[in-house]
C-alpha cells in the first residue's frame, strides 16, 4: 500500500478547521499511480485533490460524490466545498482549487486556496504565514 494512501486512511476521520489547515502549509501530496492511471487535467483535478490530505470528507463535494450528483449542485448547498479556479493558459502544469464556505446561492467565502504543480498539491500560505515567516 502506498504510503500517501495509508496517511490518507490515518486522516480520514479528522475534521478539516483552521487549526489542521495551518498545519499542513510545509506539506504536499502526490500520487503518480493515480496520474499515470487516470492522467491529470481540468476534468479531474478535483478528484485528484480528493485523494489528498488537504481535502475534508465532510465537504459537501464528497456529499454530492455519494448522492452521484453533479459539481454543479454546489450553488444550492450551504458548507464548504471545493471548486477548481478557471487558469487555461497554465493547464496542464497548474490547477488551482479553492476551499469556500458558501452561505448562500449567490455569497461563498474563499477559506483557502491549493495549487496542483505539475502533479504535486500543496496549500498555499495566507498573508499572517508568510508576514510571520518574514519576522
Amino acid at each position: 500500500m502506498p504510503l500517501e494512501t495509508v496517511a490518507r486512511i490515518k486522516n480520514m476521520g479528522d475534521t478539516v478547521g483552521d487549526d489542521h489547515d495551518n498545519e499542513l502549509y510545509a506539506e504536499s501530496f502526490v500520487d503518480l499511480n493515480w496520474v499515470k492511471c487516470w492522467g491529470l487535467g481540468k476534468e479531474n483535478a478535483l478528484d485528484y485533490f480528493a485523494c489528498s490530505q488537504f481535502y475534508d470528507l465532510k465537504c459537501n463535494n464528497e456529499k454530492l460524490r455519494m448522492q452521484n450528483r453533479p459539481l454543479s449542485d454546489l450553488e444550492k448547498m450551504v458548507g464548504i466545498e471545493y471548486v477548481l479556479e478557471p487558469n487555461p493558459e497554465y493547464e496542464p502544469f497548474l490547477f488551482v482549487v479553492v476551499k469556500q464556505k458558501r452561505s448562500s446561492e449567490s455569497q461563498a467565502l474563499k477559506v483557502a486556496k491549493y495549487y496542483i504543480l505539475d502533479k504535486v498539491i500543496y496549500q498555499s500560505p495566507n498573508l499572517h504565514t508568510l508576514f510571520e515567516s518574514r519576522l
